[in-house]
């Protein structure tokens, strides 16, 4: 049986936590009821200690697997991100875009000006199409054996790098048609090889009048192909719902959850859906899937902790 997790699931209402036992779920508490929950990630040394972004409101962190949280960090923050090779490191990304990083755990914080000094040519791509046009940051990546190595997502701008963990930066965004960045990642055990999830032409196409599909797919060869997964088993082939969030079981490689919501930028894109959310669980790498009997808003991010 796989090890008892705990789930973090922030949604458009607030956050939902949930632990599993004997079979079945429980959910332990819901916070931040009025706040949308844009930003999440935890300590997997010490998996009660978790970091929470409130939009517009600031980040939050919990040492007692979310019976209680202090915030941390003032600001409108869109990304949080735990230094793999040090977990007293944090990194924090705000609307509008500037970078901040804490080396105690979130008790003190210094802004990365190094990103400000990007030359103008590069921020002029800086914007949303969405009023009141604020680009933000929307993932920040730490190398996980290197942790100079820093490359941050920024919607709408393209990818930023540093070299030097934060000092210097430049724009690496050459190559992406539309620079709506979400999610940077590294080949394991590669400095060469990355792999980036973007949007095309949002937010438009997604609000169409017949609207966009979610879909999950998977690569078993670096991303040189793709196989669409699950589908017929729980995933309908047409997937009103976006799949926002991928999460990895702690102990078990191949277990993912997934968190899904139909929402598109703070508010429902499909009023017959009435912003719900749901999570899944492949526990056979996305061959198929299970829905988790877990009621909740419309689903953004997630965070997986063990909790045997």
């Amino acid at each position: 049986m796989p090890t008892p997790v705990r789930i973090y699931a922030g949604t458009q209402e607030g956050l939902f936590a949930y632990r599993s036992r004997n079979g079945s779920w429980e959910k332990v508490s819901v916070a931040f009821e009025s706040g949308t929950i844009d930003a999440i990630d935890g300590l997997r040394r010490a998996p009660n200690v978790v970091f929470l972004g409130v939009t517009q409101d600031g980040l939050y962190r919990t040492d007692d697997a979310g019976k209680s949280w202090r915030r941390v960090f003032e600001g409108n923050v869109r990304a949080v991100t735990v230094d793999p090779t040090d977990e007293k490191v944090v990194y924090v990304g705000v609307e509008p875009i500037h970078l901040y990083r804490s080396e105690d755990g979130g008790n003190g914080w210094e802004e990365l000006i190094g990103v400000q000094a990007l030359p103008a040519e590069v921020k002029k791509n800086w914007t949303f199409p969405r009023p009141p046009h604020r680009e933000h940051v929307r993932h920040i990546f730490v190398q996980s054996d290197d942790p100079n190595i820093l490359l941050v997502c920024l919607e709408h701008g393209g990818i930023i790098r540093s070299f030097d963990r934060g000092k210097t930066w430049q724009d690496v965004s050459r190559g992406i048609d539309y620079l709506d960045i979400h999610h940077i990642s590294s080949a394991p055990g590669r400095k060469d090889l990355f792999f980036v999830a973007t949007a095309d032409k949002s937010p438009g196409y997604w609000d169409r009048p017949e609207r966009a599909q979610g879909a999950l797919f998977r690569s078993r060869n670096l991303a040189q192909s793709w196989e669409r997964v699950g589908v017929g088993k729980w995933l309908p082939q047409d997937m009103k719902q976006m799949v926002w969030a991928l999460a990895r079981h702690p102990q078990d490689s191949s277990i993912v959850y997934a968190g899904l919501g139909a929402v598109s930028r703070g508010r429902s894109a499909d009023a017959s859906q009435k912003g719900e959310g749901d999570i899944l669980v492949s526990e056979d790498q996305g061959d198929s899937w299970e829905r988790l009997p877990i009621e909740l808003p419309a689903d953004r991010v997630l965070w997986i902790a063990d909790d045997s």
